[in-house]
């Protein structure tokens, strides 16, 4: 049992409507091809060099898995400065939010965790939940 099927279909659709770079597409692809051959709770690691449109490649992830079903997600930052670019791009209204995501994600920090604010989300089953937190 996979994480995911991989649907290289999926992955050239989102490639167009998130308009991605042919190495932010490959990115995807070859993640999307990583996923359908681990199990369930595997870590995945994606090194990318600065600069590359890792947010994309990102963006891009988070709706190839709510195109495959999934709905909650983590995303692990490596300090504060990261995680809220992350929490920006993933922001409507934000000016650096990525558009065009057509998973609508609900960004969830530790700081609503703590809070108790994201129980509605947390048992919503259509909703894209995406925590993202930073190793700092």
């Amino acid at each position: 049992m996979s994480i995911v099927d991989y649907d290289p279909a999926v992955v050239a659709e989102i490639g167009s409507y998130l308009d991605l770079r042919t190495p932010n597409a490959a990115a995807l692809d070859q993640i999307a091809q990583a996923l359908s051959e681990r199990e369930p709770g595997a870590e995945i690691v994606a090194d990318l060099a600065t600069g590359v449109g890792k947010t994309y490649s990102a963006g891009g992830l988070l709706d190839y898995l709510w195109e495959q079903g999934v709905r909650n997600v983590v995303i692990i930052t490596p300090g504060s400065t990261i995680q809220r670019k992350t929490i920006a791009n993933l922001t409507p209204g934000n000016r650096k939010y990525l558009h065009g995501l057509r998973c609508d994600p609900q960004v969830i920090t530790l700081d609503d965790l703590e809070r108790g604010t994201v129980a509605q989300a947390l048992d919503n089953p259509d909703q894209m939940k995406v925590v993202v937190l930073t190793v700092q």
